[in-house]
């Protein structure tokens, strides 16, 4: 039988997960440009909101934001007309393998960015599932309550 899986919350109240949740949206960090802003912004108001926003992953939420707007420069250059693969002719002069460009290479690199960082955020709604709530310490969790009840906690 596999052990049981810990609660975030036991009978003495919750367990110490980073800290306290913010109750207020922190400001954007000064390296950011507007994009990259208004997405901290945006996901940090929407944590906050959620009460799963502490200072600890505050640096998260900076990281998520520097890659969507790396994201979004580098499909601007797409959608621009940068062809996304380009041809590489060999030393014989003719044409060899189609190499993706450097907006193509930056825009998979930072998805690649954002699905991580989002996972670990919580962003998706099958990633936070698997996140432990906070809750201020006494407000009491009615499954938990009645699993304590039960006998089981």
């Amino acid at each position: 039988m596999p052990p049981r899986k810990l609660l975030p919350l036991t009978a003495a109240g919750p367990r110490e997960i980073g800290g306290q949740p913010l109750v207020e949206v922190p400001a954007p960090p000064p390296f950011l440009n507007e994009v990259g802003r208004r997405k901290f912004e945006e996901v940090a108001a929407y944590l906050v909101d959620l009460g799963s926003l502490t200072a600890g992953e505050v640096p998260m939420v900076e990281m998520f934001a520097a890659a969507y707007s790396r994201w979004a420069a580098a499909e601007e250059m797409l959608a621009a007309g940068d062809p996304g693969w380009r041809v590489v002719i060999t030393r014989a002069g003719t044409e060899g393998t189609a190499v993706p460009s450097a907006a193509m290479l930056q825009s998979k690199q930072s998805i690649d960015q954002l699905r991580r960082l989002g996972a670990a955020l919580g962003l998706a709604p099958v990633e936070r599932a698997k996140l432990p709530s906070i809750r201020p310490a006494g407000q009491e969790d009615e499954v938990e309550r009645m699993f304590r009840d039960a006998g089981y906690a």
